[in-house]
C-alpha cells in the first residue's frame, strides 16, 4: 500500500469517506516522509495551515510499522494537538487503514492524578471541588488533568498531582492502579507514542530512560522547539514559586498547611515565619536594586541571605520526619526536604556562576496582582546541546511546522536547532488568503517608541474596530505594561475583555470560546491557539514583535554575531520578529471556510525599509490602509 492508494483520488480514504478533501501538498508531504523513513534521512518540512500535516506524518509511520516493524514518537508543543492526535487522528486512521498498530499518549508526571495524595486530600479540598473530582475519577481512564471537563484551582491540582520528589514507586499502596504507572507501561507496548517537547528533552537529558526506544522521531510545531529547549535547560528561582511552597507548609490566613498535618512543633511555625520574612526582604532588595520596570536585566552579584534560613528549615523538617510513624507522611516531608535542598542548590548556582556559557539575569514582570521577580540562568544557544543529545539518537528525524522559513530560506531555524544534514521542503497552504483575509496596515499612528501617544492611538483604533466584530477578537501585545495600559482605557467601554494573567491560559481560552469575546494576550497567545470560524474573526497585532534590545539574551546573541562580522539586526532581530509575526497572523485562518481581519497597528511596517521583509513572509492577502474598508468587511461576515 502506498501513499496515493490511501490519500489519492481513488484512494482508500476517499472511497470510504465521500466528503474527504484530497490535498496534493498533503500527499507530497507524506511521500517525502515515507522516503525519509525508508532511507533513514532527516527531513525538514514547512507545510502551511490546511495542508493536513498530522495525517501526512502519521500514515508513513503506520505503514513503516506494518511493513518493517519500525516505531515512532510524535512530539508536539501544545496539549491541544496531542489530544487531537490520540483522540481523533490515530483512531480514525486505525479504523480506516485496518492495520494492527497501537498508540499511546504520555506526559510529564505532574499532569497525572496521584491516587495516594488524592486519598489524603479530604483535609484541604473544598466539598464542591471534591464532589466533581470524585465523579471524574470514577470515569477517567488516564487520570490526566488535561482531560478535566471542568476547572479546578491551582492549589488543588498541586495537592493531588503526581510529584516525582514524593513518589513512593513500588512501595505505594496504589502502585497497581497508578495512572502514571499504567501510562508508562502502555507506551512500551505502543507503536506510536505521542508526547510533548519538554518531556522529550527530559528523555534526552536522562540518556534515554523515560520514553521507549524507537527509530522515527517527528517533532511537530517544531518552530517552538529551540525556545522550549532553552526553557528546559534554564535554572530559575522566583519569589512567587518560593512563596507558594512556603505557604503550602503553613498559611496563617487559612490556618491550613502540611506542618499542621504532620503535627510539627510550635518552634517550626515560628521558624517558617522567619524564613518568609527573609524571602520577602531578599526579593525586595533585588527589586530595589533593579527597579520595577518590566524586562530582564543582567544579574550582578547577589547577597545570599536566603540559604541559611532554608537550610535551618530543612534540618527542622528532618526532625519532623524522624518523629513520624506514617510512611506516607514521611514521603511527603521528604519531598519538602528535597525541594528546600533544590532551592539551596539553585542559590549556589547563581552565587558562584557554575556554568560559563549561561546568561545570569533577573526578570521583573509586573502582573495585575503582584510583581513577579525571577532569577534566571539560561544557555545563550541550545544548538550545540541539541547537536549532542538529539540528532545522534534517532534516524530519521522529521521536523515540521507552518512557520520555519523566511522568504524560502531555512537558515535561521537550522542554526537555532543545530540542524546539519537532511532534506528541506516547503509546501504552501491550500487556503485562498486573498479571499479570506483583509490585512489592515496602519499608516498614521506615531512611532511605538513614543509610548503615551502610541497607546492612545491603539485605543482609538480598537474603539473603532471592536464594535464591528461579530465573533471573537485577539489583541496581541509584546509587553504586559502596554497591554495593561490599553486594557485600563478600554475595559469601561468593553466589559467583556479578558486579559492574560487574570486566569490560567486554558480557562481564559475556554471563556473566550464560549463568549466569542475579546482577549488581550502577550507572547503565549501568539501561537499554538486554534479557534476556527466565528470563534476568532479578528486578530490585532499592536506592535511588531522585535526582541527587546537590552534583554541580556538579545545582547549576548548580538555580540556573538557582531564578533563574526554579521549584522545582528538582519541575522537575529528581523528573522525572529518575522517568524513571530507569521505565528500571530496564523491564529486567524484555521479552516478553508474561515474569514476575518488581521490588523497590524505598528506603522513601521509601511514606513521602514524592513517592512517589506515582514510583508513578504506573510500569506498574500487583500491589503488595505483604510479602516472603513476593514469595518465594512467585518460587518458583512
Amino acid at each position: 500500500m502506498n501513499i496515493r492508494e490511501i490519500l489519492g483520488k481513488e484512494g482508500l480514504i476517499s472511497s470510504n469517506y465521500p466528503d474527504f478533501e484530497i490535498r496534493e501538498p498533503q500527499i507530497k508531504m507524506a511521500e517525502k516522509i515515507t522516503e525519509a523513513i525508508r532511507e533513514n534521512k532527516n527531513l525538514l518540512v514547512e507545510a502551511g495551515t490546511g495542508v493536513g500535516k498530522s495525517w501526512a506524518y502519521l500514515i508513513p509511520i503506520i505503514l513503516a510499522n506494518f511493513e518493517e516493524g519500525k516505531k515512532g514518537i510524535i512530539s508536539t508543543f501544545t496539549r491541544t494537538l496531542q489530544h487531537q492526535l490520540v483522540e481523533k487522528d490515530l483512531p480514525f486512521l486505525k479504523e480506516s487503514l485496518s492495520l494492527p498498530f497501537e498508540y499511546a499518549i504520555f506526559m510529564g508526571g505532574e499532569n497525572y492524578l496521584c491516587l495516594r495524595r488524592w486519598m489524603r486530600s479530604h483535609l484541604f479540598i473544598s466539598s464542591g471541588e471534591r464532589k466533581k473530582l470524585e465523579e471524574w475519577i470514577e470515569k477517567t481512564q488516564t487520570g490526566l488533568f488535561t482531560e478535566l471537563p471542568f476547572s479546578v484551582s491551582q492549589e488543588t491540582l498541586e495537592d493531588i498531582r503526581r510529584e516525582g520528589e514524593i513518589c513512593a514507586g513500588k512501595d505505594c499502596p496504589y502502585y497497581s492502579t497508578c495512572f502514571y504507572n499504567k501510562a508508562r507501561k502502555k507506551i512500551y507496548r505502543a507503536d506510536i507514542v505521542v508526547t510533548n517537547h519538554h518531556l522529550l528533552l527530559a528523555h534526552l537529558e536522562s540518556g534515554g530512560f523515560i520514553l521507549p526506544t524507537v527509530e522515527i522521531l517527528v517533532i511537530d510545531e517544531a518552530h517552538n522547539f529551540p525556545e522550549v529547549a532553552s526553557s528546559f535547560f534554564t535554572v530559575e528561582l522566583s519569589n512567587i514559586g518560593l512563596r507558594r511552597f512556603l505557604q503550602k507548609l503553613y498559611n496563617p490566613r487559612t490556618g491550613k498547611g502540611n506542618l499542621k498535618r504532620w503535627g510539627a512543633p510550635e518552634n517550626i511555625f515560628l521558624l517558617l515565619d522567619e524564613v518568609k520574612s527573609i524571602e520577602r526582604r531578599f526579593f525586595q532588595k533585588i527589586l530595589k536594586e533593579y527597579g520595577e520596570e518590566e524586562g530582564r536585566k543582567r544579574l550582578g552579584e547577589i547577597e545570599d541571605t536566603l540559604s541559611p534560613g532554608l537550610k535551618e528549615l530543612k534540618e527542622a523538617l528532618e526532625e519532623v520526619k524522624n518523629g513520624l510513624e506514617d510512611e506516607e507522611e514521611k514521603w511527603e516531608v521528604e519531598g519538602a526536604i528535597h525541594r528546600l535542598q533544590r532551592y539551596e542548590e539553585i542559590l549556589v548556582f547563581f552565587r558562584e556562576r557554575l556554568v560559563e556559557d549561561y546568561i545570569y539575569c533577573v526578570e521583573i514582570s509586573p502582573r495585575r496582582r503582584h510583581i513577579l521577580i525571577k532569577l534566571e540562568a539560561f544557555p545563550i544557544e541550545v544548538s550545540g546541546i541539541l547537536k549532542e543529545v538529539l540528532f545522534p539518537r534517532y534516524s530519521p528525524i522529521i521536523l515540521t511546522s507552518a512557520t520555519l522559513s523566511l522568504s524560502g530560506n531555512f537558515e535561521y531555524f537550522k542554526q537555532e536547532m543545530g540542524w546539519e544534514e537532511g532534506e528541506v521542503i516547503s509546501l504552501g497552504s491550500p487556503f485562498n488568503f486573498k479571499e479570506q483575509v483583509v490585512l489592515y496596515l496602519e499608516k498614521d499612528l506615531p512611532d511605538p517608541r513614543e509610548e503615551e501617544e502610541y497607546v492612545e492611538g491603539i485605543v482609538d483604533r480598537l474603539f473603532r474596530i471592536l464594535p464591528s466584530v461579530k465573533g471573537g477578537t485577539f489583541v496581541l501585545f509584546t509587553s504586559f505594561r502596554m497591554m495593561s495600559l490599553v486594557y485600563e482605557r478600554l475595559k469601561p467601554k468593553f466589559p467583556q475583555i479578558l486579559i492574560q494573567g487574570e486566569q490560567g491560559k486554558e480557562k481564559l481560552l475556554k471563556r473566550f470560546e464560549e463568549e466569542k469575546g475579546i482577549l488581550f494576550g502577550a507572547t503565549t497567545f501568539w501561537q499554538g491557539v486554534d479557534m476556527p470560524g466565528e470563534k476568532l474573526q479578528c486578530v490585532v497585532i499592536t506592535r511588531l514583535p522585535f526582541p527587546v534590545p537590552d534583554d541580556p539574551l538579545t545582547e549576548a546573541k548580538s555580540r556573538i554575531l557582531g564578533d563574526k562580522g554579521k549584522d545582528p539586526f538582519w541575522e537575529y532581530y528581523l528573522p525572529r520578529a518575522s517568524l513571530m509575526l507569521k505565528q500571530g497572523f496564523g491564529r486567524l485562518i484555521r479552516r478553508k471556510e474561515d474569514k476575518g481581519v488581521v490588523a497590524i497597528l505598528d506603522p513601521r511596517i509601511l514606513k521602514k525599509s524592513y517592512g517589506r521583509f515582514f510583508l513578504r513572509n506573510l500569506p498574500s492577502s487583500r491589503i488595505t490602509t483604510e479602516l472603513d474598508e476593514v469595518i465594512d468587511f467585518l460587518s458583512r461576515l
